[in-house]
């Protein structure tokens, strides 16, 4: 992976990162890997870098080919290609390298950035609209996108049906195009996208739409504009401001920021929420049940409905299920809703509302058992073993078993015997009567 840096070109091939720096110390603004060579642009300043021995790169400045002062007050922001020829641009200046030598591309006015896209390459004219670069490489108006004459597109993509486009702008929102017509994309989000100015925009191999902004980190829809991600400083991101966006091989996406750069695994399983207001507390125990997300921490158990957050482009909202404040040891899902074990006794959660079962304290550990036809909840506790009765999803407490009164934080059953240990008291190998009423037979294996 090659990066711009103020520092130069920062390089990462999977294990260990190195710097290579320009002679004349310059910051490289843009970079673009072309048939074994890294291009950078940099202020007044643009070449190439290759791979010599022991993989070392070395740089060669391409800046003597071009006409006197064509370049030098102005900025390389931009790097990219379209089959074998090279682009490099600033915001008045488009060039073209086709390896041995540049053409200089007549603009009709400042542009923004260059964009490939549908087999064709588009770039903004400000005051004017939208251009593309014909085989001939002199800019043609696209036809119906005079819209965006007063505004910034910050990118083009392939859109979802064949020949047509997805327009992102700066303030203004995201746009498709087909057939030279506009309709917004998303258009409920739009006063959002306004607020938190895209910057960049990419489509993953997958066809999902990935939207970087400048002040609230990165954006992930499907193809059809719902929403997946949202992934921020509150969850993972370096900082909010997104400078560059570019997927990799495994279908990685890595992110260039205002400060940093930061990877993102799309392909693992794991989804982190960082809790970085320290709202929801330590997390011990969490499950989901009927699309809603329950979390047991040290302050209580909080939700969330995954199902109104489908589309929903905001962070994850937890909130308090009034009732549960204090400890909560353990959340599992039951018939009629979410069974809980807490500091404060046993409850059964249903949507935001808890019932209290029990006043029995540290519901540590909770099983469902079976005696018969009759189904029950086992539960370890501060002081030993409890029992719940649960008739057609019903759960009422029953009794608490007597003959083992040392606190049960984790218990296991093989057959007849029950295995149970505490924090402060080893373990032991227990026998409950057939009546589930006592203690049979208790064997202490591993005293603390």
């Amino acid at each position: 992976m090659y990066f711009g840096n103020t520092n130069g070109l920062l390089t990462f091939n999977g294990n260990s990162w190195e710097n290579y720096k320009l002679n004349s110390k310059k910051i490289v603004r843009s970079v673009l890997y072309h048939k074994d060579r890294i291009y950078t642009g940099a202020y007044g300043e643009l070449g190439y870098w290759i791979s010599e021995e022991c993989k070392k790169l070395t740089y060669h400045n391409l800046t003597g080919l071009l006409p006197k002062g064509l370049i030098d007050n102005e900025e390389i922001w931009h790097i990219t290609s379209y089959g074998e020829v090279v682009f490099f641009q600033s915001f008045s200046v488009l060039l073209a390298y086709d390896g041995v030598r540049f053409l200089k591309i007549e603009l009709p006015g400042s542009v923004m950035f260059l964009h490939v896209a549908e087999k064709k390459k588009y770039i903004q004219v400000l005051d004017k609209g939208i251009f593309y670069i014909n085989d001939d490489l002199q800019p043609v108006m696209l036809n119906g996108s005079e819209y965006f004459a007063d505004k910034i597109v910050t990118a083009i993509l392939p859109g979802k049906s064949a020949h047509s486009l997805l327009i992102t702008t700066n303030s203004d929102g995201v746009f498709k195009y087909e057939n030279g017509h506009l309709a917004p994309w998303n258009a409920e989000n739009n006063p959002y996208f306004s607020e938190v100015q895209i910057n960049k925009a990419l489509k993953m191999t997958n066809g999902d739409i990935v939207i970087g902004t400048i002040r609230d980190g990165l954006l992930i829809f499907d193809d059809d504009g719902n929403i997946k991600f949202r992934i921020s400083t509150t969850n993972g991101l370096q900082n909010n401001t997104i400078l560059a966006l570019k997927e990799d091989t495994d279908q990685n996406l890595w992110v260039g920021l205002d400060k940093g750069i930061s990877l993102i695994h799309f392909n693992d399983d794991i989804l982190q929420y960082r809790d970085v207001k320290g709202l929801i507390g330590s997390v011990y125990t969490a499950t989901i049940y009927d699309s809603i997300l329950y979390l047991g921490t040290n302050q209580g158990v909080y939700f969330s409905n995954l199902k109104t957050r489908r589309n929903q482009i905001s962070s994850p909202e937890f909130r308090l299920v009034k009732g549960t404040q204090g400890q909560t040891w353990h959340l599992f899902p039951v018939q009629n809703g979410v069974f809980c074990g807490h500091n404060d006794g046993s409850f059964l959660i249903r949507s935001d509302k808890a019932t209290k079962l029990s006043n029995i304290t540290g519901g540590w550990y909770n099983e469902v058992i079976k005696r018969g036809n009759q189904n029950f909840i086992l539960q370890g506790n501060y002081t030993g073993l409890s029992l719940f009765r649960v008739d057609n999803g019903n759960i009422s407490f029953s009794h608490k078993i007597e003959g083992y009164n040392r606190p049960v934080k984790k218990f296991y059953i093989k057959g007849d015997y029950i295995w149970v240990t505490g924090p402060n008291n080893g373990l032991a190998k227990l026998t409950i009567d057939p009546e589930l009423r006592k203690v049979s037979f208790q064997k202490i294996l591993l005293p603390y």
